[in-house]
């Protein structure tokens, strides 16, 4: 029989760095034995960290699996709650200062949308200032994207920043 991926009404997309990133890494002393007949060890790399990283992860809404699951306005407007606090509720060792800038939301009139995403992801996402191969170390390293560009804002029926409501 035919086999097909099903995801979900909400597609979230891995996060891509804008600049190359510098992983630091840490060996721990583990009290806990790794080997056996040892009474502790060593955890060699087991603290990897991006040094400073601007990341874009781009997010779309399915409006035809939507219509076919019974996801309705309220289970969207849930989540566009929810988005801004994605890390801010959960931090960890190696997550521990991690800001959503943005979290920009994008409706069209229609399924058919009259920009193609990509261009919108590509309008909204930070520019980086200097050398585009190098590790950025600060926010100040880019651009900041405050809006649509008049052009493709034309295109979508609204814009919305969740990240400054």
């Amino acid at each position: 029989g035919k086999q097909f991926v099903r995801t979900g009404v909400i597609v979230i997309n891995p996060g891509i760095s804008i600049s190359p990133v510098k992983l630091v890494t840490e060996t721990f002393t583990r009290k806990a034995p790794v080997q056996e007949g040892k009474s502790r060890g060593m955890a060699p790399c087991a603290y990897k960290v991006v040094e400073h990283g601007v990341y874009v992860i781009n997010f779309s809404v399915n409006a035809f699996d939507a219509d076919t699951t019974g996801c309705n306005k309220e289970d969207i407007e849930m989540f566009k709650r929810l988005l801004p606090m994605t890390y801010q509720w959960n931090k960890s060792s190696v997550r521990s200062d991690i800001r959503i800038r943005h979290a920009w939301y994008v409706e069209y009139d229609n399924w058919f949308a009259p920009c193609p995403e990509g261009t919108i992801w590509d309008a909204l996402a930070p520019k980086r200032i200097g050398d585009p191969d190098m590790p950025s170390r600060s926010w100040s390293d880019y651009e900041d994207v405050i809006d649509l560009p008049a052009e493709i804002k034309s295109r979508v029926s609204s814009v919305e920043d969740l990240a400054f409501k």
